[in-house]
């Protein structure tokens, strides 16, 4: 009896413990901000830094009235994002010739 009672209780231990063991995939993480200035403010980032994540893409900003700010309204400010990053990370028009 006593080695059918330890073997449930071994085999339940085994179960919870492996049952309650979870992995963060890549997908979990956003995308990182990719300037080095504010977004509502255009003030360098230096030293501390307030994070906010919308839509699975990461923000960055110098203070917390700027955060107070996107969280008010963050429609302009992910447009304003989108057109400095995709401007940012295309080549620039330089001429060969």
């Amino acid at each position: 009896m006593k080695i059918f009672l330890l073997a449930a209780i071994s085999f339940t231990g085994l179960f919870f413990t492996t049952g309650c063991v979870t992995t963060a995939s890549k997908a979990d993480k956003p995308k990182p901000y990719e300037l080095d200035k504010c977004l509502v403010i255009n003030r360098r980032l230096q030293g501390r830094t307030y994070t906010r994540v919308l839509d699975d893409q990461e923000y960055k900003f110098c203070c917390r009235p700027c955060t107070s700010a996107f969280d008010a309204n963050p429609a302009p400010y992910v447009q304003k994002y989108k057109a400095v990053s995709y401007t940012h990370l295309t080549l620039p028009t330089k001429r060969i010739v």
